[in-house]
Protein backbone atom coordinates (compact mmCIF):
# COMPACT_ATOMS: atom_id res chain seq x y z
CA UNK A 1 0.00 0.00 0.00
CA UNK A 2 2.80 2.33 0.91
CA UNK A 3 4.69 1.77 -2.42
CA UNK A 4 1.35 2.07 -4.36
CA UNK A 5 0.68 5.64 -2.49
CA UNK A 6 3.74 6.91 -4.03
CA UNK A 7 3.09 5.69 -7.38
CA UNK A 8 0.18 7.11 -7.58
CA UNK A 9 1.38 10.26 -6.36
CA UNK A 10 4.00 10.76 -8.71
CA UNK A 11 1.89 10.07 -11.59
CA UNK A 12 -0.86 12.77 -10.41
CA UNK A 13 0.37 15.82 -12.74
CA UNK A 14 -1.87 18.34 -9.91
CA UNK A 15 0.37 17.88 -7.27
CA UNK A 16 3.48 20.48 -7.27
CA UNK A 17 6.44 20.52 -5.34
CA UNK A 18 7.24 18.03 -2.05
CA UNK A 19 5.18 15.72 -0.72
CA UNK A 20 6.25 14.25 2.63
CA UNK A 21 4.79 11.19 4.37
CA UNK A 22 5.08 9.76 7.80
CA UNK A 23 4.27 7.03 9.40
CA UNK A 24 3.95 6.19 13.55
CA UNK A 25 4.67 2.92 14.81
CA UNK A 26 4.29 2.19 18.29
CA UNK A 27 6.01 -1.35 19.99
CA UNK A 28 6.70 -2.78 22.96
CA UNK A 29 10.18 -3.34 22.26
CA UNK A 30 13.24 -1.21 21.12
CA UNK A 31 13.46 -0.52 17.45
CA UNK A 32 15.74 1.02 15.28
CA UNK A 33 14.61 3.81 13.34
CA UNK A 34 12.06 3.44 11.11
CA UNK A 35 12.76 5.08 7.03
CA UNK A 36 10.99 3.36 4.84
CA UNK A 37 7.92 0.57 4.36
CA UNK A 38 11.31 -2.35 3.81
CA UNK A 39 12.99 -1.45 7.36
CA UNK A 40 9.26 -1.67 8.90
CA UNK A 41 8.97 -5.17 7.46
CA UNK A 42 12.32 -6.11 8.34
CA UNK A 43 11.21 -5.06 11.89
CA UNK A 44 7.79 -6.92 11.87
CA UNK A 45 10.04 -10.01 10.87
CA UNK A 46 12.47 -9.63 13.57
CA UNK A 47 9.87 -8.67 16.36
CA UNK A 48 9.54 -12.81 17.13
CA UNK A 49 13.44 -12.68 18.38
CA UNK A 50 13.15 -9.46 20.06
CA UNK A 51 10.11 -9.80 22.03
CA UNK A 52 11.95 -12.60 24.73
CA UNK A 53 14.62 -9.67 24.93
CA UNK A 54 14.31 -6.89 27.73
CA UNK A 55 11.87 -4.26 27.14
CA UNK A 56 9.65 -1.82 29.69
CA UNK A 57 8.03 -3.08 32.41
CA UNK A 58 3.95 -2.93 32.91
CA UNK A 59 4.26 -3.17 36.46
CA UNK A 60 6.90 -4.15 39.52
CA UNK A 61 6.34 -4.83 42.94
CA UNK A 62 8.73 -3.88 45.64
CA UNK A 63 9.40 -6.75 48.60
CA UNK A 64 11.39 -5.97 51.13
CA UNK A 65 15.27 -6.95 51.10
CA UNK A 66 14.84 -9.36 54.34
CA UNK A 67 12.35 -11.60 52.43
CA UNK A 68 15.09 -12.53 49.94
CA UNK A 69 17.81 -12.65 52.08
CA UNK A 70 18.52 -12.65 55.44
CA UNK A 71 21.46 -10.86 55.92
CA UNK A 72 19.57 -7.54 55.63
CA UNK A 73 17.91 -6.42 58.51
CA UNK A 74 14.02 -6.76 58.80
CA UNK A 75 12.01 -3.09 59.11
CA UNK A 76 8.35 -2.69 59.81
CA UNK A 77 6.48 0.32 59.09
CA UNK A 78 6.09 2.82 62.28
CA UNK A 79 2.58 3.34 61.85
CA UNK A 80 2.43 5.36 65.09
CA UNK A 81 5.13 7.64 63.17
CA UNK A 82 2.49 7.95 60.27
CA UNK A 83 0.07 9.86 61.71
CA UNK A 84 2.59 12.81 63.15
CA UNK A 85 4.21 12.66 59.31
CA UNK A 86 0.59 13.50 57.87
CA UNK A 87 0.04 16.35 60.65
CA UNK A 88 3.47 17.47 59.63
CA UNK A 89 2.87 17.56 55.75
CA UNK A 90 -0.33 18.93 56.66
CA UNK A 91 1.56 21.85 58.42
CA UNK A 92 4.48 22.02 55.16
CA UNK A 93 1.52 22.36 52.88
CA UNK A 94 0.29 25.56 54.06
CA UNK A 95 3.49 26.98 54.69
CA UNK A 96 4.65 25.97 51.13
CA UNK A 97 0.88 28.02 49.32
CA UNK A 98 1.40 30.56 51.61
CA UNK A 99 5.19 31.30 50.47
CA UNK A 100 3.93 31.08 47.10
CA UNK A 101 0.71 33.53 47.12
CA UNK A 102 2.71 35.93 49.24
CA UNK A 103 5.55 36.26 46.30
CA UNK A 104 2.80 36.42 43.78
CA UNK A 105 1.02 39.26 45.79
CA UNK A 106 4.38 40.93 46.89
CA UNK A 107 5.35 41.01 42.89
CA UNK A 108 2.12 42.00 41.58
CA UNK A 109 1.03 44.75 44.25
CA UNK A 110 1.59 48.36 43.66
CA UNK A 111 0.84 49.66 46.66
CA UNK A 112 3.34 52.25 48.47
CA UNK A 113 3.19 50.09 52.08
CA UNK A 114 4.63 52.54 54.91
CA UNK A 115 6.96 51.31 57.69
CA UNK A 116 4.75 49.48 59.87
CA UNK A 117 2.96 47.52 57.02
CA UNK A 118 6.48 46.46 55.94
CA UNK A 119 7.67 45.53 58.80
CA UNK A 120 4.56 43.33 59.20
CA UNK A 121 4.95 41.83 55.50
CA UNK A 122 8.53 40.98 56.68
CA UNK A 123 7.84 39.59 59.82
CA UNK A 124 5.79 36.71 58.61
CA UNK A 125 7.76 35.99 55.37
CA UNK A 126 10.59 35.42 58.35
CA UNK A 127 8.60 33.13 60.17
CA UNK A 128 7.18 31.32 56.59
CA UNK A 129 11.40 30.98 55.56
CA UNK A 130 12.17 29.90 58.85
CA UNK A 131 9.35 27.16 58.80
CA UNK A 132 10.35 25.93 55.09
CA UNK A 133 14.00 25.35 56.94
CA UNK A 134 13.13 23.53 59.88
CA UNK A 135 10.52 21.27 57.58
CA UNK A 136 13.73 20.37 55.26
CA UNK A 137 15.32 18.98 57.74
CA UNK A 138 12.48 16.77 58.85
CA UNK A 139 12.29 15.50 55.18
CA UNK A 140 16.51 14.48 54.93
CA UNK A 141 15.86 12.32 58.55
CA UNK A 142 12.69 11.34 58.49
CA UNK A 143 11.59 7.76 57.29
CA UNK A 144 9.00 5.10 58.55
CA UNK A 145 11.24 2.41 58.41
CA UNK A 146 13.72 4.19 61.07
CA UNK A 147 13.28 5.37 64.47
CA UNK A 148 12.67 9.06 64.54
CA UNK A 149 15.09 12.11 66.07
CA UNK A 150 11.50 13.42 67.90
CA UNK A 151 13.87 16.98 68.43
CA UNK A 152 13.69 17.48 65.19
CA UNK A 153 10.18 16.70 64.81
CA UNK A 154 9.58 18.97 67.91
CA UNK A 155 11.48 21.44 66.50
CA UNK A 156 9.65 21.50 63.18
CA UNK A 157 6.69 21.77 65.47
CA UNK A 158 7.26 24.53 67.32
CA UNK A 159 9.03 26.92 64.35
CA UNK A 160 5.16 26.31 62.83
CA UNK A 161 3.14 26.78 66.12
CA UNK A 162 5.18 29.51 67.23
CA UNK A 163 4.67 31.97 64.57
CA UNK A 164 1.18 31.86 64.51
CA UNK A 165 -0.87 34.47 66.15
CA UNK A 166 -3.86 33.19 69.09
CA UNK A 167 -6.45 32.20 67.15
CA UNK A 168 -5.03 31.83 63.85
CA UNK A 169 -4.99 28.27 62.48
CA UNK A 170 -2.95 28.61 59.90
CA UNK A 171 -0.34 30.67 57.83
CA UNK A 172 -2.80 30.80 55.09
CA UNK A 173 -5.57 32.52 57.16
CA UNK A 174 -2.60 34.89 58.63
CA UNK A 175 -1.53 35.59 55.26
CA UNK A 176 -5.59 36.93 53.83
CA UNK A 177 -6.15 38.55 57.39
CA UNK A 178 -2.58 40.70 56.14
CA UNK A 179 -3.03 41.47 52.91
CA UNK A 180 -6.84 42.19 53.90
CA UNK A 181 -5.41 44.93 56.06
CA UNK A 182 -2.88 46.53 54.33
CA UNK A 183 -3.63 45.92 50.32
CA UNK A 184 -7.50 45.68 50.12
CA UNK A 185 -9.13 47.51 47.31
CA UNK A 186 -12.94 47.76 48.16
CA UNK A 187 -15.61 49.40 46.05
CA UNK A 188 -19.05 50.61 47.44
CA UNK A 189 -20.73 47.85 47.49
CA UNK A 190 -21.94 44.86 49.71
CA UNK A 191 -22.21 40.94 48.87
CA UNK A 192 -25.31 38.75 50.06
CA UNK A 193 -26.60 38.41 53.83
CA UNK A 194 -24.79 35.96 55.60
CA UNK A 195 -26.66 35.34 59.53
CA UNK A 196 -24.91 35.57 62.06
CA UNK A 197 -22.09 37.86 63.39
CA UNK A 198 -18.55 37.66 62.90
CA UNK A 199 -16.25 36.46 65.79
CA UNK A 200 -13.64 39.40 65.80
CA UNK A 201 -10.96 40.93 68.39
CA UNK A 202 -12.63 44.26 70.08
CA UNK A 203 -10.09 46.59 68.71
CA UNK A 204 -11.85 44.51 64.93
CA UNK A 205 -15.34 45.94 65.17
CA UNK A 206 -17.33 49.27 66.35
CA UNK A 207 -20.48 48.86 67.38
CA UNK A 208 -22.57 51.63 66.17
CA UNK A 209 -25.72 50.37 67.95
CA UNK A 210 -29.09 52.07 66.71
CA UNK A 211 -29.38 53.98 63.46
CA UNK A 212 -32.25 55.48 62.37
CA UNK A 213 -31.54 55.01 58.44
CA UNK A 214 -31.17 51.30 58.80
CA UNK A 215 -29.34 49.16 56.81
CA UNK A 216 -28.43 51.69 54.08
CA UNK A 217 -27.08 54.18 56.49
CA UNK A 218 -24.67 51.12 58.43
CA UNK A 219 -23.93 50.10 54.85
CA UNK A 220 -22.69 54.35 54.51
CA UNK A 221 -21.00 54.25 57.65
CA UNK A 222 -18.64 51.27 56.19
CA UNK A 223 -17.98 53.27 53.14
CA UNK A 224 -16.79 56.03 54.87
CA UNK A 225 -14.14 54.09 57.28
CA UNK A 226 -11.03 53.13 55.35
CA UNK A 227 -10.59 49.15 57.54
CA UNK A 228 -14.54 48.19 57.11
CA UNK A 229 -14.31 45.04 55.26
CA UNK A 230 -17.67 43.90 56.33
CA UNK A 231 -20.81 44.82 58.61
CA UNK A 232 -23.16 43.25 60.96
CA UNK A 233 -26.41 44.32 60.80
CA UNK A 234 -29.96 43.53 62.62
CA UNK A 235 -33.59 44.93 61.87
CA UNK A 236 -34.66 43.51 64.94
CA UNK A 237 -32.38 42.20 67.95
CA UNK A 238 -33.30 40.54 71.47
CA UNK A 239 -30.30 40.80 73.93
CA UNK A 240 -30.25 39.03 76.84
CA UNK A 241 -29.65 41.33 80.13
CA UNK A 242 -27.70 39.00 82.14
CA UNK A 243 -28.16 40.85 85.84
CA UNK A 244 -31.81 40.92 85.21
CA UNK A 245 -32.34 37.41 83.32
CA UNK A 246 -34.81 39.24 81.01
CA UNK A 247 -34.62 40.13 77.07
CA UNK A 248 -34.05 43.77 75.70
CA UNK A 249 -35.55 44.41 72.27
CA UNK A 250 -33.75 46.16 70.13
CA UNK A 251 -34.11 47.80 66.41
CA UNK A 252 -31.52 48.49 63.37
CA UNK A 253 -28.18 47.28 65.59
CA UNK A 254 -24.84 48.20 63.18
CA UNK A 255 -21.28 46.84 63.31
CA UNK A 256 -18.55 47.93 61.23
CA UNK A 257 -15.97 45.15 61.13
CA UNK A 258 -12.55 45.52 60.51
CA UNK A 259 -12.61 41.78 59.02
CA UNK A 260 -14.73 40.05 56.49
CA UNK A 261 -16.24 36.29 56.51
CA UNK A 262 -13.26 35.32 54.56
CA UNK A 263 -10.77 36.25 57.62
CA UNK A 264 -13.00 35.51 60.52
CA UNK A 265 -15.66 33.36 61.54
CA UNK A 266 -19.33 33.32 61.77
CA UNK A 267 -21.20 32.81 64.82
CA UNK A 268 -24.42 33.87 66.61
CA UNK A 269 -23.09 35.16 70.00
CA UNK A 270 -24.53 33.90 73.72
CA UNK A 271 -27.42 36.35 74.75
CA UNK A 272 -28.27 37.21 71.28
CA UNK A 273 -30.99 36.27 68.99
CA UNK A 274 -32.90 38.46 65.78
CA UNK A 275 -32.69 38.58 62.43
CA UNK A 276 -28.54 38.65 62.76
CA UNK A 277 -26.97 39.08 59.31
CA UNK A 278 -23.10 39.90 57.93
CA UNK A 279 -22.56 41.41 54.38
CA UNK A 280 -19.00 41.87 53.41
CA UNK A 281 -17.80 44.39 51.39
CA UNK A 282 -16.83 43.41 47.94
CA UNK A 283 -13.30 43.55 48.37
CA UNK A 284 -10.10 42.35 46.27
Amino acid sequence: KWNSAIEEIRADDGIRGSVNLYTHVYSSVGLSEIESPQSLLEAIKKLKESVGSLGQPLFMNLKPLHDLDKKYPEVQENIEMLSELEKLDEMYDDVKVTVVSMRRWMSESLTDFDDDQEEKISILLNTLNKCLKAFSVVGADVSLFKEMNHRILDKAYQEYLGGLEKGIATYNLAFRRLKEEVDAACEDTFLHKIRGLLRVYDEEVQKKGEVEGGLQECQKMCKEEARCRSIGYAQHLSELNVATGLYLKKERQCWIYFRSTSTATVHTPNGLSGDLGVYDRRCY
